[in-house]
């Protein structure tokens, strides 16, 4: 009778670890998931934090002036900027710069404006800013632009084109 309880309690104590053994399981896999899940969010966060500075002036309610499309193509050369300086020289030239972080501004359709090329973040030299404050105090009406934006595949702004509606 002696070895038949003590075989119970074996049994017990062996059924008891299993079961903390199990939860123990579950747990490390629940918490896991769930750190998935919070990684996920944050840099979901990241995204949408970093495309509202150009999202912004996407809204069709509004209309924008020249300052407006300077300071969005300073966000976008210093974010090129940011990225180029953290690459190697092969990496800035990749196709994965281009396809996943460069972020071009383009300008269409000014009649004021007249600039080579309508990627207009290579031309944030103090000439350009000068060219801009020489035509805007020749002119009382600044002419206004619409917004409209892409996106790479990975959810970043890719080219944010500014089509002058006057």
């Amino acid at each position: 009778m002696e070895n038949a309880s003590n075989a119970l309690l074996i049994a017990g104590g062996v059924l008891i670890g299993v079961l903390i053994l199990s939860l123990a399981v579950y747990l490390f896999a629940d918490f896991g998931s769930t750190s998935a899940d919070i990684n996920q969010r944050t840099t979901e966060q990241q995204l949408a934090q970093f495309n509202s500075k150009f999202t912004v002036y996407e809204s069709s309610d509004f209309k924008w002036t020249i300052y407006d499309i300077v300071t969005v193509a300073g966000y976008a050369h210093e974010n090129n900027k940011y990225y180029t300086d953290n690459m190697t020289e092969a990496e800035a030239n990749s196709a994965d710069f281009n396809n996943n972080y460069k972020i071009t501004v383009k300008l269409k359709g000014s009649q004021i404006f007249t600039i080579k090329t309508e990627n207009i973040q290579d031309y944030m030299a103090d000439e350009y800013n000068s060219m801009i404050h020489d035509e805007v105090t020749k002119n009382t009406v600044l002419p206004k632009y619409n917004c409209v934006i892409s996106y790479h595949d990975n959810g970043r702004v890719s080219t944010i084109t500014f089509n002058c509606n006057t």
